[in-house]
């Protein structure tokens, strides 16, 4: 690792992803991003990473950087990589050796989409899952992957009918089954079960899926037994 602990930086950007907070930030004119909201977005332990991080061949890519993030009342030391080899790095996390569904489909959603969306608040201050005209085209099975493990941690976690995570998510996206969604309607959903899984759910979420329980089928679910039978 570079020895860079009291290397400032420029901007630092702020970049919202599948409910975290990642970070873009200048450093002698290139983007880094710092490493450990990464890690711990993806489900990963942080300590077992960094470890890998400095002391294997991505260990020239990295640095310490002392940066204030935006909400944060002071400085801190991070450990950042250069963003033009995040994507190698995300990569090289081997997805098959990870048990849980659920953090095995967040790794395989940040090596797909994480680099690309980082790159994009860099260039232009936004990022976008995909080109906007194709938000309205029907949703292809890699899309709707991450809602098919997030569906069978729920059911393991909660002891549910994998039936009723699956009405669930149609309720949120509007829809009768996976296949009628769009990629719109399947980045919406994926949202709702990050947000989910961080306990970050809202009540306007729930909201949504009463409205569309009325839309689809005339009748409104008991939403607070559902929460709670969720929840429990």
């Amino acid at each position: 690792m570079r020895d860079s602990t009291q290397a400032g930086c420029g901007r630092v950007i702020t970049a919202p992803f599948h409910g975290t907070q990642l970070y873009v930030v200048e450093h002698e004119g290139q983007p880094y991003t710092p490493m450990k909201p990464i890690v711990e977005g993806m489900g990963l332990t942080w300590q077992p990473q960094h470890r890998k991080l400095t002391a294997e061949r991505f260990s020239t890519c990295v640095t310490e950087m002392v940066i204030q993030v935006p909400g944060d009342d002071q400085s801190r030391s991070v450990t950042c990589m250069s963003l033009r080899k995040l994507p190698g790095w995300l990569m090289g996390i081997e997805t098959g050796k990870i048990k849980s569904p659920q953090v095995r489909a967040r790794v395989i959603q940040y090596q797909n989409e994480c680099d690309d969306a980082l790159w994009k608040y860099w260039n232009d201050g936004v990022a976008v899952r995909g080109p906007k005209p194709d938000g309205s085209k029907r949703s292809n099975p890699q899309d709707r992957l991450p809602l098919y493990h997030f569906a069978v941690d729920t059911v393991i976690r909660h002891k549910l009918m994998f039936n009723q995570v699956y009405a669930l998510l149609n309720l949120f996206a509007g829809t009768r089954n996976f296949q009628e969604m769009t990629k719109e309607q399947t980045a919406a959903v994926a949202d709702f079960c990050d947000r989910f899984a961080l306990g970050q759910d809202t009540r306007n979420d729930w909201q949504r899926i009463t409205d569309n329980q009325v839309k689809l089928h005339g009748e409104s679910p008991q939403l607070d037994m559902v929460q709670k039978l969720l929840l429990s």
